[in-house]
């Protein structure tokens, strides 16, 4: 029993030892944690800066660029703007030329149609002419032998 009672004793003795080892294992713990929450804050502040810096640079560098690169674009649409236009005056000529030789032949052709309606219009004059000749021929003809047979008709009841 009193070994009982020694063990029972030392086992006391190793609890209150562990439990103040314990405590002090914590105290350090709370001390490294809070030296590495220290230094964590100290990198995460330091890199922040340092990436803002490197943003500031970067929109500095961007907004460079992007003067340039409407510059540029400003340029490139002038030229093209000028080449359209040098185009567009040149297909304007073009088209001017185009119109002017289709307005000639076209008064060529009005200016052909109008002999050719003119040679028709005298080759119809000419074949009225010549049929109401046939028809004054060939109403004397009728009248003379309507005459013919009237004189004859007389003749013939008159005698008799």
């Amino acid at each position: 029993m009193r070994l009982e009672l020694s063990t029972q004793k030392g086992m006391v003795s190793l609890k209150s030892e562990l439990s103040e080892e314990m405590k002090e294992l914590r105290a350090e713990l709370k001390d490294d944690m809070q030296m590495l929450r220290a230094e964590l804050k100290d990198d995460i502040n330091k890199q922040t800066a340092t990436l803002r810096h490197e943003m500031y640079e970067m929109k500095a560098e961007l907004k460079e660029d992007t003067h340039h690169l409407k510059a540029e674009l400003k340029d490139d649409i002038n030229k093209q703007t000028a080449t359209l236009r040098q185009e567009i005056q040149m297909f304007k000529e073009e088209l001017k030329d185009d119109i002017n030789l289709l307005k000639a032949e076209q008064n060529d052709n009005v200016n052909k149609q109008s002999i050719d309606l003119k040679e028709e219009i005298s080759n119809l004059r000419v074949d009225i002419y010549k049929q109401s000749v046939m028809m004054l021929k060939w109403s004397l003809v009728f009248w003379a032998s309507q005459l013919a047979f009237i004189y004859a008709f007389l003749y013939f009841f008159l005698n008799r």
